[in-house]
């Protein structure tokens, strides 16, 4: 799907997936410095965006600390201005993985309170500010309070969940020369190495 859409000359889609495994994309600014990595080509369309992150850095190299809490709230209304300005020449298309990471929970369940992530509940709000934008999530069912709670903000019909089954052996296999392909297109020819190098036995104990 996303490379049928990359293909695709009135959207603009995200450079690589936004990987929320790794706990820095749960911050609201984590979240935005990556959206700005993955969407950013030679030519920037988040200027000031960017201005206001350089003033941010300045400050924490300067120790001027007390001020920093202002400036951060700064830097993400740059990012929802710079984003609403892109997404009004075509619409954008983020690609998210791994969300099921994005839902914390408190105590045993199964009537544990359900928490979102901060940059989750930034995401779902700031959509309606950049209006002409799509999300691809990727998750486990673990993730499913996520996508109730974006259907309380954009509306049932602006929602659609596609049920994705186990690979098979073949899917499995397959996955890991697609891996490779990724990491070399990346320039990470020594994971590419790796994983190429993984022989139908190794592959097949993955996937079982």
């Amino acid at each position: 799907i996303i490379e049928s859409a990359k293909s695709n000359d009135n959207l603009q889609v995200t450079r690589s997936i936004v990987d929320f495994y790794h706990v820095p994309t749960h911050s609201e600014y984590g979240l935005a410095e990556a959206l700005h990595s993955v969407l950013t080509p030679p030519s920037s369309p988040f200027t000031r965006y960017e201005n206001e992150k350089r003033a941010l850095e300045r400050m924490r190299l300067s120790g001027e600390v007390s001020n920093v809490g202002e400036q951060r709230l700064r830097v993400l209304q740059a990012f929802t201005e710079d984003m609403t300005r892109l997404a009004q020449g075509k619409r954008i298309v983020l690609t998210l993985d791994t969300a099921e990471r994005l839902v914390y929970s408190v105590g045993q369940e199964p009537v544990t309170p359900i928490l979102f992530a901060d940059c989750w509940n930034w995401l779902v709000q700031s959509l309606p500010q950049w209006k002409n934008v799509t999300l691809v999530i990727a998750g486990r069912d673990s993730a499913r309070p996520l996508v109730e709670s974006l259907r309380r903000m954009v509306g049932e019909d602006f929602v659609s969940v596609v049920p994705v089954g186990s690979f098979s052996e073949a899917e499995s296999i397959a996955y890991f020369d697609e891996v490779a392909h990724t990491a070399r297109k990346h320039s990470r020819l020594e994971i590419a190495q790796r994983v190429q190098s993984l022989d139908r036995d190794a592959r097949l104990l993955a996937h079982r």
